[in-house]
């Protein structure tokens, strides 16, 4: 039986997002500890910001 009580990272729903500007940040590697931290931990499970970081990377040329 499932039970609402442990939901799974997978079936997670993400309703706040990193800002564009610590995403900015993240992308060009000025984010520290703690930050850093809490950016890498929300990107596992929300689709939105990793889609966004990837704009970002473009944007500064660094994918490839």
């Amino acid at each position: 039986m499932f039970s609402m009580s442990t939901p799974r990272a997978s079936m997670r729903i993400v309703t706040d997002h990193v800002p564009d500007e610590r995403l900015a940040e993240y992308s060009k590697g000025l984010l520290e500890e703690p930050r850093l931290g809490e950016v890498e931990e929300h990107l596992l499970v929300c689709e939105r910001c990793r889609v966004r970081l990837t704009e970002f990377d473009n944007e500064w040329g660094l994918n490839g």
